[in-house]
């Protein structure tokens, strides 16, 4: 698929998944330009009870004027293209359309619609978006640039686990912002948040004998969960880790893995499995469990194995 292809279509929506990180973001508003040059009038949204407020992410929207809306209903759209991830996937708010388009870099989660552009070897799917605005001759600007740079930067892990030569094209030819993409890196957590992870990881476990460590975290942004995921991964002792954080509507999980005998990708659809949606990459996942979901299955556990429920959840999340 082109984006070329996309342009048979008026009304069109570009969705990202439910709380956006800056791959996310950065990826849309390069599809979102490239309608909005070509004589459309796109929309550029995200679902979920999360609005964006992680600090890096509102100063991203705000400096390089992303025009990202916060819906929860969209009436039926002619097309609607999701970027960084799929359609019907568990991390994206379920809308009708009347056509389907897919740009993503993780591993394919179900039925692909006919317009698609998946390609999970690459670090970000801005990489994906920029191959593809090169591919139809587009001169990307600098705020663009500066997107799609810090897309890929924040998803491969500050491009320590870039691979692709496609990823190494954007990190060394985008005329990007280094001022601009300076402050997105230092503005990457608030204080409020630093205390939530550090408090999460005082309280850490860890089981010696798979050199996994499992963390709770309070209440916050699930993006939140991936630095602290990453951060418990550099200890010497700790191959793959788990951190999970219990919002109002259920559990948010992160997953990690810095050895090639456990994919984080594999360990988010077992933990998921039946009762919530997991997936990603093979060293790093997410997944999130329903709070109804998951108090249906404990309960049908404490049932089978004749003990007393140790802890009760409200089905939004309150004991």
């Amino acid at each position: 698929m082109k984006l070329s292809d996309l342009l048979q279509f008026d009304n069109i929506i570009v969705q990202c998944h439910d709380n956006p990180d800056a791959d996310a973001l950065a990826s849309g508003f390069g599809v979102y330009e490239y309608m909005r040059m070509n004589g459309k009038s796109p929309r550029l949204v995200y679902g979920g009870r999360n609005i964006i407020h992680k600090s890096n992410l509102v100063l991203m929207v705000d400096s390089l004027g992303i025009p990202i809306e916060h819906v929860d209903f969209l009436d039926n759209p002619q097309l609607l293209v999701t970027v960084d991830c799929q359609y019907g996937g568990g991390n994206v708010t379920f809308f009708k359309a009347e056509n389907v388009a897919v740009i993503d870099h993780h591993r394919v989660s179900g039925e692909l619609p006919a317009m698609n552009r998946v390609m999970s070897y690459m670090g970000s799917c801005a990489t994906i978006v920029w191959d593809m605005l090169r591919e139809e001759g587009v001169e990307i600007n600098r705020n663009l640039a500066t997107a799609l740079y810090y897309g890929l930067y924040t998803d491969t892990g500050e491009f320590t686990e870039i691979t692709h030569s496609l990823d190494r094209d954007l990190r060394d030819e985008a005329d990007f912002d280094s001022t601009i993409v300076a402050k997105f890196r230092n503005a990457n957590m608030s204080l409020e948040e630093l205390d939530i992870a550090a408090t999460a990881l005082l309280g850490r476990d860890y089981i010696e004998e798979y050199r996994l460590a499992i963390v709770k975290a309070g209440a916050c942004d699930p993006n939140v969960l991936g630095i602290i995921s990453d951060f418990v991964l550099e200890v010497d002792a700790i191959d793959i880790c788990m951190v999970f954080s219990v919002i109002k509507n259920g559990v948010k999980l992160s997953f990690r893995s810095c050895i090639k005998e456990v994919s984080a990708s594999e360990m988010a659809q077992e933990v998921c499995r039946d009762i919530g949606s997991g997936g990603g990459h093979y060293y790093k996942a997410g997944g999130f469990i329903p709070m109804d979901l998951l108090i249906d299955s404990y309960n049908v556990y404490c049932r089978e194995k004749d003990v007393t429920p140790r802890f009760q959840y409200s089905s939004d999340g309150t004991h």
